[in-house]
This record gives C-alpha cells, sequence and structure tokens, in this order.
C-alpha cells in the first residue's frame, strides 16, 4: 500500500496541539488534573527502584495508581530520569475542597511557592512528564490524520477538518498537559484505529490518495461505486498478514497503557467479523486473520497478565479491589439497567460524557461556560446530520469505513458505562475515559462537515480552513479565559484600613460584606450567603492555618458554616508574606432546618492552626487564634451586619432528624432541664415536612418513669386543630408546644416520649418498639 503522507496544514495542526498541549500544562497549577499525585509518584517511584510498585502495599500514595499497566510510566520515567527531583517536593492536600461543589475551591491541591516559573527540581521533573504526554496525543493526533487520509483522502476536507476537530478539542489538549495515562493509551488506540483502517482500506478496495469524502458523497451512490471500481491496478492490493500483526500489536499496546483498552479488544472482533461478513471472507482466512492479531496482541498481553497473576493472585489489578468488572462482571445486568431507567439519570450521565469530552479540567471541575458547550453541541449536532446525510449518499467503500468508525466509537463506551451503571453514578463516565475512539469521533464528525460545507460551493475551500481556524482559535482562549483564572491568587493592593479582628500576630481581617442570594446546586435552588472578606497578613508562617466562617441568625443560631484554606486554597498560610492583602469569597449554605426568619445576619470568623488529618484526628477548630479588637482587647470574634429574608419550602432532608413521623422529621426539642413535683412544664418541638401525607394524625408527648410507665401527657391535634398534617407542604416547618402537669409524686428521671397517632389508633411509623421516639429527659428535683 503506498505511504499516507499528511499535508502541510495538516502537519501545522499537529505541530499546533504539541504547543497548545505545552501552554495548557505551563498554565495548569501541579497536580490539578485528574489523579496526577498517583500518577507522577508511579513514574517517580520507577526512577528512584527502576522496579514497578507494588499495588497490593497498604503504603499509597495521594490518589494512588500503582495498579495501572506499566508502559505510559515506562516511557514517561525513561524520558523524564535526568530531570532532578532531589528536593522531593510533595503535594498538599486541600482537605475541604472535594464536596463536589467548588464551593471551598477549585484547588485540590494547594498552591506551593516551588509551582512558579522558573521551575526547579520536582516541579521541572513534573512539567517535563506532563511534555511527554504532550508528543503524546501529537501522536494521536498524527494517527487520527493519516486515518483520514486513508478514508477520505489526501487533501479532502473531512481530512482536514477531521484533524483538527482532534487537535483542538480542548479536553484533548487538556490530556496532553497532564501526566496520565489517558496520553498513552489515546495514542495507541489512535494506532488501533489506524491499523484497522489500513484493513478496512485494502478489504473495501478503496481509493487511495484520491479525494474520496464528501465530493465523492456528493455525487450519489452509483458514481462513488464506478469511481472505486476505476481506482488503477497498482493502487490496490489484498490485506497483509502483516496489517493483522501490525492490529494486534496495537491492541497489547493499548492493553499496557490502561485496562480500559479491553473495550478495543472487543471492537477489533467484532470490526473483523464485519469486514468478513462484508467482503465474504472465507472462514479459513478469518481464522488465520483472527488468529495473527489476537495472537500477537497475546504475545504482549500474556507475560504482564501473567506477572499480575504471580504478584497479586488475578490477572488483572484495579484501585478497588472489588471493582464489578473483575469481581461479578453480570451484577449491573437487570437491577442496574433499571434503576438508571427508573431515576431517569441516564440523561445526566451522557450529557456529563458530553461535557468532559469537549472540556472538563483540573480534577473535573473547572468547566467552560453554559454556551461554549452549547456551541460544541449545535457543532456535534451539525456533524452528525451531515454524517448521516453523507453516508446515503456515500458509496460501498466508505460507508464500510464509517460502520467501522461507529463500532469503534460505540465499544469504547461499554466499560466505562457498566462501572456508571453499576455503582449509579453518571460521573462515571467521563469523556477522557473514550478518548481511545477518538479517531471515531474526530472522522465522523469531520466527514459530515464536509458534506455540509460542500454545499457552499463558492467557498467550498475556504470553509474547512476557516473551521479549523475558529476551532484554534477557542483553544488557545480557553487556558488564559477559562483555566488560569482559577488558580489564580486574589491578592490586592494593600489597603491602610483599620483591622475589624486581629487574630494572634498572624493576620488581620479588614473588611466583611454579605448578602444571600438563591443560587442553583445539585439539589436544586438553594439559600445562600454570599461573603466577602478582606484580609491583611502580619507576618510570614511555616505552617498552615484555615479560616472557619459561619453565619448567625436569631440568638445566634448558627445558619450555616464553611471551612477554608485562605483564599480558597490559591494563596494558603505557607505563602504568607508581611503586608499581602487578598480578598476572599465563601457561598455558604444556609442550611439549618426551620430556621427562625426573617432575621438579622452576621458572621462568626476563626482562624485555626490546621494539622494533617488522619483517621483517628479530623478537622478541629477548638485551637482557635485568639481575636481582638483595635485596642488588643479579646473579644468573641462576630462581624458584619445583614438581612437574612425567608426562604421558600425547600425539604432539608440531607441533615438528619431528631426522630421521624413517616415523612415529618423532629427538627427541634426544647425542654427544661429540671422541674420540680406538681409544676407546668411546656415542651416545645418542631417538625418539618421532608414527604407530605394524606393522614391526619394527634401529637402526643409523654412522660414515662424509670419503669416505662406514664407520669403526663399532652396529646392533640397540632395548633389545636387549626392545621392538620394532611395539610402540610415539603419543605414546611411547624411549631408545636406541649403543656404537662408534673405530679406531687413525681420522682427520678422522666423521659420524654412523642409521636403521632390517627383517629384509628395507628401511629406514624418511626422505625422504633411501639413507634414512639425518646427525644429527651427532664431531672425531678424535690424541694
Amino acid at each position: 500500500m503506498p505511504r499516507i503522507q499528511l499535508t502541510r496544514p495538516q502537519w501545522l495542526i499537529v505541530l499546533a496541539h504539541v504547543a497548545l498541549a505545552l501552554l495548557y500544562g505551563a498554565i495548569n497549577p501541579p497536580w490539578e488534573a485528574h489523579d496526577e499525585t498517583g500518577h507522577f509518584a508511579y513514574v517517580n517511584h520507577l526512577v528512584a527502584t527502576r522496579s514497578l510498585p507494588d499495588a497490593a502495599s497498604a503504603d499509597k500514595v495521594l490518589f494512588d495508581q500503582s495498579h495501572q499497566p506499566p508502559l505510559y510510566y515506562l516511557v514517561t520515567s525513561a524520558l523524564t530520569f535526568w530531570a532532578d527531583r532531589g528536593d522531593d517536593v510533595q503535594p498538599e492536600f486541600n482537605h475541604f475542597a472535594l464536596d463536589g461543589t467548588n464551593r471551598r475551591g477549585f484547588r485540590i491541591m494547594l498552591r506551593r511557592p516551588e509551582e512558579a516559573f522558573p521551575w526547579r527540581g520536582t516541579i521541572f521533573a513534573l512539567h517535563a512528564a506532563r511534555a511527554v504526554s504532550a508528543l503524546l496525543t501529537g501522536l494521536a493526533v498524527y494517527l487520527i490524520a493519516s486515518s483520514a487520509n486513508l478514508i477520505f483522502g489526501v487533501g479532502s476536507a473531512a481530512a482536514l477538518i477531521s484533524t483538527a476537530i482532534a487537535a483542538f478539542n480542548p479536553q484533548v489538549i487538556f490530556m496532553g498537559a497532564m501526566v496520565n495515562n489517558d496520553a498513552m493509551v489515546a495514542a495507541m488506540g489512535a494506532w488501533v484505529a489506524h491499523c484497522m483502517m489500513r484493513i478496512v482500506h485494502d478489504a473495501s478496495r478503496m481509493p487511495c490518495c484520491t479525494p474520496f469524502d464528501a465530493q465523492t458523497a456528493g455525487r450519489g451512490t452509483q458514481d462513488a461505486e464506478r469511481e472505486t471500481q476505476n481506482v488503477e491496478p497498482g493502487s490496490r492490493r489484498p490485506a497483509r498478514n502483516a496489517d493483522f500483526v501490525l492490529l494486534g500489536l496495537a491492541l497489547g499496546l493499548a492493553f499496557l497503557s490502561k485496562n480500559s483498552a479491553l473495550a478495543l479488544i472487543g471492537f477489533a472482533a467484532l470490526a473483523l467479523a464485519f469486514l468478513a461478513w462484508r467482503g465474504g471472507w472465507p472462514a479459513r482466512v478469518l481464522l488465520r486473520r483472527g488468529a495473527l492479531t489476537f495472537g500477537s496482541f497475546a504475545a504482549i498481553a500474556l507475560p504482564y497478565l501473567g506477572s499480575n497473576l504471580a504478584r497479586y493472585g488475578r490477572l488483572l489489578t484495579d484501585r478497588n479491589p472489588n471493582n464489578p468488572i473483575l469481581v461479578a462482571p453480570t451484577s449491573v445486568i437487570g437491577e442496574g439497567v433499571w434503576v438508571s431507567i427508573r431515576d431517569a439519570w441516564l440523561p445526566q450521565l451522557f450529557a456529563n460524557t458530553f461535557r468532559t469530552f469537549w472540556g472538563k479540567f483540573g480534577w473535573g471541575n473547572v468547566g467552560l461556560p453554559e454556551w461554549a458547550y452549547l456551541a460544541f453541541a449545535a457543532f456535534t449536532l451539525a456533524g452528525a446530520i451531515g454524517c448521516v446525510v453523507g453516508y446515503r449518499r456515500a458509496g460501498r467503500a466508505l460507508r464500510t469505513a464509517l460502520a467501522v468508525l461507529l463500532m469503534l466509537g460505540l465499544s469504547m463506551m461499554a466499560l466505562p458505562l457498566y462501572r456508571a451503571l453499576f455503582y449509579q453514578d453518571p460521573a462515571l463516565l467521563p469523556g477522557r475515559y473514550i478518548m481511545p475512539a477518538l479517531t471515531a469521533y474526530a472522522c465522523l464528525l469531520g466527514f459530515g462537515w464536509s458534506v455540509l460545507l460542500r454545499r457552499w460551493t463558492f467557498a467550498a475551500r475556504a470553509l474547512p480552513y476557516a473551521l479549523a481556524g475558529g476551532l484554534a482559535a477557542f483553544a488557545l482562549i480557553v487556558p488564559f479565559a477559562f483555566i488560569q483564572p482559577r488558580y489564580r491568587p486574589g491578592l490586592i493592593a494593600p489597603r491602610g484600613a483599620d483591622a475589624l479582628l486581629t487574630f494572634g500576630d498572624l493576620v488581620q481581617l479588614v473588611d466583611a460584606s454579605a448578602q444571600t442570594a438563591f443560587l442553583p446546586d445539585r439539589e436544586g435552588m438553594r439559600h445562600y450567603a454570599r461573603v466577602k472578606l478582606t484580609w491583611r497578613v502580619l507576618r510570614a508562617t511555616d505552617r498552615h492555618h484555615a479560616f472557619g466562617v459561619s453565619v448567625l441568625g436569631r440568638n445566634n443560631d448558627v445558619l450555616g458554616s464553611i471551612a477554608v484554606f485562605p483564599n480558597l486554597g490559591n494563596y494558603p498560610s505557607t505563602n504568607w508574606r508581611a503586608g499581602d492583602t487578598f480578598v476572599d469569597a465563601y457561598d455558604i449554605l444556609l442550611e439549618k432546618p426551620c430556621a427562625r426568619l426573617p432575621a438579622l445576619g452576621k458572621l462568626s470568623v476563626t482562624v485555626f492552626p490546621f494539622e494533617p488529618l488522619t483517621e483517628s484526628r479530623p478537622v478541629s477548630v477548638t485551637n482557635v487564634l485568639p481575636a481582638m479588637d483595635g485596642e488588643g482587647r479579646e473579644i468573641a470574634p462576630i462581624v458584619g451586619r445583614f438581612k437574612i429574608g425567608e426562604a421558600p419550602p425547600f425539604p432539608v432532608f440531607w441533615q438528619p432528624p431528631l426522630a421521624r413521623f413517616d415523612g415529618i422529621w423532629l427538627r427541634d426539642v426544647q425542654l427544661p432541664a429540671q422541674v420540680r413535683p406538681g409544676e407546668t412544664i411546656t415542651v416545645a418541638l418542631t417538625y418539618e415536612t421532608i414527604q407530605p401525607t394524606d393522614r391526619r394524625g394527634t401529637a402526643f408527648l409523654h412522660l414515662l418513669d424509670a419503669d416505662g410507665r406514664l407520669v403526663a401527657q399532652d396529646d392533640h391535634a397540632p395548633l389545636n386543630g387549626e392545621y392538620p398534617t394532611d395539610l402540610w407542604d415539603a419543605g414546611e416547618c411547624v411549631h408545636e408546644s406541649f403543656r404537662l402537669n408534673i405530679p406531687p409524686d413525681a420522682r427520678g428521671t422522666l423521659h420524654v416520649a412523642t409521636g403521632f397517632y390517627t383517629a384509628d389508633g395507628m401511629r406514624f411509623e418511626t422505625g422504633t418498639p411501639d413507634d414512639v421516639a425518646l427525644v429527651g429527659e427532664i431531672r425531678v428535683v424535690e424541694e
């Protein structure tokens, strides 16, 4: 088969991709990428010990990746071993950030002074490893361009657009900007696709180096077939055995890159069977070619599998030893699929896949603006429509290639989709997991767009270049507009304002403001306080400190709170210099159930030393720095003044209740600690409706002695019958009071029991014996 050369524009696109990946890597802070701590630690282990890490060891690094196949790490360590790592700089985890909201910071690893340019030591070595990833994704783009030339013809619009889509996808560029084996498996997946396209090319006798793309598709099936039959004899030949051996080698190297590449093996088997049916291969030919393919795959994969079996007692290793794919491969069938349909989260799963395919950076927590995703959705939809139109008009050879590409794209989704269904988690099918099939997605969209652009004959030659240029321009904007701002320290010019609070001799709070707003989150629109604090540093410190901020309502009740590192991790205390001034902004969820609103809001602010967390030592804010006013007097650290308005009813189901009565939750109990015999006491209860009920209940509150005998009681319909339980709406809070007369002969400790019952005597279910909730004790004090 003649060699397929890239055109000059395609070479420029490949080089531009590598340059953009290096730029993204330079701008993105160290370790701010998916599991980069674990991947880089794997590389460093190879450099230091010249041996593979022990995946079964209990000594794990942060987000450990020692279970991964070794190819990426062997290549990266071989190319970066010379970089000095003697300073042993380690990532410092932002323990507050992984709450899924970004409200405690986008940085998962705290900023370190060493990350500033020029890089040295470990940070330089990390950037060198990122450069290896950039070369690998550049290789992937090169192979995709070669495949596009095979399918559509050298110099065709479809080949150019396909190359640009692969190269200027911001997520693909970001993959080349991080230390992660996704770059290697994407490159090997592109090689698998290229080997398969060579086989498809020969099996279908597609015209090589001629524009067999939208131009051909636009002339109809008969003309396309005629063009295929008129190819010069020297430009076609039957597939060689070497093509199938190369396919197997590519499959083996992909498998040594990442376990998810197992999906490519299924794709190869399916594609070969399809080509055999399509081309009428005799059974012995199919068997021979299959043996060549999977025999060469086995030659590479079996030594690795044997090593795993010897070291760990299983063929495959995973960070989760209970991975369902390894231990229960059929467990998702039935129930998992049914639950995903019942709970209607499959659309959410594929929406997340789409977003993360085009651009989700950092640890998947730095996204593009909504308009960008809508633009990519329109771009994808238009390409898909064009692809369908072009497929209907294409000849047999091109249809075969497009069908195989579609098989590749769907096959790569199989394993991550399985995990997502098993764990019922839509985040487990991210776009980077399907990048080994990037050839399929880029070429199908490229073909579709070439068909659409062909309709504008007056500018048919210029439009593909304009489209490629537009994708490149957006890719260049992304790191400056959407990535860098998330990690930039919020330093401002020093202010001469007096301090509101001074915390020890370390830092001062010089300004505080707040207002409330309704903000979207995973539960819907909820009530938040938007707090803005300005800090001034008094001295440097080599110890980490954190801030605690609480929103106070009536009687200084805590309505919501947050604990964060300074500047949300972008400027932690180990970076401070005397005189630095920075602004922090926090969105604090007002999550106290049944809070008494409206209210005057205030802020309680604390600064406390932060020690690394262990299983036996969680976050503690008891050892806080003393807060002093302008005259050096120690005071309560309460500042600010703002209005907290009422919020519409919204059930706070994420806060555990004191007791449950079907869908009614007990939120608060106010009762005296002690009473005297003969007294009359009042007990106040607050209920919140989580799930409305059609049952009309009578509330009761009973006092029981140590033997369980009834001492006093008050049973009545809520609000004296004016507001029965079957009218309570979700999120609504109801305050109820009970009056009880303590008998003159009462002694000891009385237990407080409460619940609801209907007119027929049936109690609301509590999940406790007799459907009674014990909510407190009162001690009887004798005179």
